[in-house]
């Protein structure tokens, strides 16, 4: 799913998948699939907003639709979207399959990479039916360079959000395949409020999905991938002309390909910066064990908050189930609340939840508060704090230290 705000209005996104119904023999990947939107109002109390979601007259609004014809059906894939004030800016892939009569197969073909610009209307609570107001799709395949789309195809949104830099750029992650069939992650950005847009040449390396990019330190712009070697993050210079990768960035992030290829275990569901308190933040959602120290494959989505040198996780937000897996989550931090959109489930057991992370966020205030507290006191006994990841005292529990920045106990 993807997560964002504009003006009073959140809306979450999320791929709407049908069941084929022409007369030709179906196979699991022939269906069609819509982009659907979700509309709730950012300031309502969350007992209101739950109350209007689970009444009668709410539903998803369809942004995207697709053909769904007895030889022909439309798949729209991977709500990638961005809130600028009043402004939405959601971008999708979207491709065609054919059943072939003379071969008697489907084929898929007519790829291609659609932004949507939709505009918050008024306010939610005049009880309007459709709050965004959306544009023709426009294709932005005529704004890739022909000797990039000679070397790459099957452009698609990263999925999740992009974000809106210190200086006002958008700037989407991508995917997409060489002509030999592997993936690789890219960007595309506008520096004039979505007016144009720039696909830089510089790509990840080979079998390198999902990425996830945001801004830190200093306008820094990093993307995390999850890459058949492992996890890793890239920092991208010159708008993402050239990438290197980030050795000992976000470290706590990666993973080794011999045990966990893709990140498909310590799956990261979501990773976005929010300043709370006055601090810069990186919050991210990570698959762990549920109860801890339990063995077995990570079955829980945590909440982590870092500021760089420490972290600290809270949860579990979500714990799988055989018939209920979290497969991928979003985070949004807007208006001084922070919510997540998760799918759970496969196939047509998949459902999208929506909830309000409150008690969440006071403990990262509290935490983030705490973290302050002790930097002032080394501060006052002249002894640094950069780079202190934790600190033993005296205190202590039974046979434990406890560490003051609570986070390495």
């Amino acid at each position: 799913p993807s997560l964002v705000r504009a003006g009073e209005v959140v809306t979450v996104f999320a791929e709407g998948w049908t069941k084929y119904t022409g007369s030709h023999k179906s196979l699991s990947w022939v269906a069609p699939a819509d982009i659907v939107a979700g509309y709730v109002s950012a300031e309502e109390p969350w007992p209101s907003i739950v109350a209007e979601v689970t009444s009668a007259g709410w539903r998803a609004h369809t942004v995207l639709s697709s053909v769904n014809g007895d030889d022909l059906v439309g798949v729209a894939r991977n709500p990638t979207s961005v809130g600028i004030d009043n402004k939405v800016f959601l971008l999708v892939g979207n491709y065609s399959i054919k059943f072939d009569t003379t071969k008697k197969a489907w084929q898929t073909f007519g790829w291609d990479i659609h932004l949507l610009v939709g505009e918050a209307t008024q306010s939610i609570s005049s009880g309007q039916s459709e709050l965004i107001e959306w544009a023709a799709p426009v294709s932005l395949l005529p704004r890739i360079p022909q000797k990039f789309k000679s070397e790459l195809k099957e452009f698609v949104g990263g999925g999740g959000s992009g974000i809106v830099t210190g200086d006002g750029t958008i700037v989407f992650p991508l995917m997409a395949k060489n002509q030999n069939g592997y993936p690789v992650s890219l960007l595309a950005y506008s520096k004039d409020k979505g007016s144009s847009w720039v696909v830089p040449k510089g790509v990840s390396p080979v079998d390198c999905v999902d990425p996830r990019i945001i801004e830190w330190g200093n306008g820094r712009l990093l993307m995390v991938t999850d890459c058949v070697f492992g996890r890793k993050v890239f920092e991208l210079h010159d708008m993402g002309e050239k990438w290197t990768e980030a050795v000992g960035t976000l470290s706590w992030l990666l993973t080794d390909a011999p045990t966990d290829p893709y990140g498909r275990d310590y799956l990261l569901g979501s990773i976005i910066t929010a300043n709370i308190e006055g601090n810069d933040l990186i919050l991210y959602t990570q698959k762990g064990r549920y109860p801890p120290g339990e063995r077995g494959a990570p079955n829980a989505f945590y909440l982590w908050a870092t500021d760089g040198n420490r972290a600290f996780h809270t949860g579990p937000l979500s714990v799988d189930d055989l018939d209920n897996p979290a497969l991928v989550n979003t985070l949004l931090y807007s208006g001084d609340a922070l919510h997540l959109a998760e799918a759970r489930g496969v196939g047509a057991n998949s459902r999208i939840y929506f909830s309000r992370l409150t008690e969440e966020l006071v403990l990262i205030r509290f935490l983030v508060r705490t973290w302050e507290r002790v930097d002032a006191l080394f501060t006052m006994s002249h002894k640094p704090t950069d780079g202190l990841v934790g600190f033993l005292s005296n205190t202590t529990i039974g046979q434990k230290w406890i560490d003051d920045y609570l986070c390495v106990n």
